[in-house]
């Protein structure tokens, strides 16, 4: 599987052998970047207002928080506040005992 991020505020989850869409996850913020979860079935995206507009607003209404989303069923599950910029990348880390890792830049 593959997932893609968009502006238009959406993710877009595609087999990754044959390119078929398969399922999409809407917020209301534009997306710059999704991960999928290598062990459970999370979707894991970031995003937030442009760059350029962070300085004139609030961090509340900047909505830079990282988003969990059920794979299967395109609903959210959880969010992670306190970013105080948009987020750029996000990745599930794998740590030796196999617990995931969240990275958020």
């Amino acid at each position: 599987m593959l997932i893609t991020a968009s502006k238009d505020t959406t993710a877009k989850l595609f087999d990754a052998k044959t390119f078929q869409f398969l399922k999409s996850y809407k917020t209301d913020r534009p997306v710059n970047s999704a991960a999928i979860s290598p062990i459970k079935h999370h979707i894991l995206l970031g995003g937030g207002q442009e760059a350029m507009e962070v300085t004139t607003s609030h961090t509340k209404s900047g909505k830079f928080e990282a988003r969990f989303f059920h794979l299967i069923f395109e609903e959210e599950i959880g969010r992670v506040k306190g970013h105080f910029g948009p987020i750029n990348t996000l990745a599930f880390i794998l740590t030796v005992n196999s617990t995931p890792v969240v990275l958020r830049m």
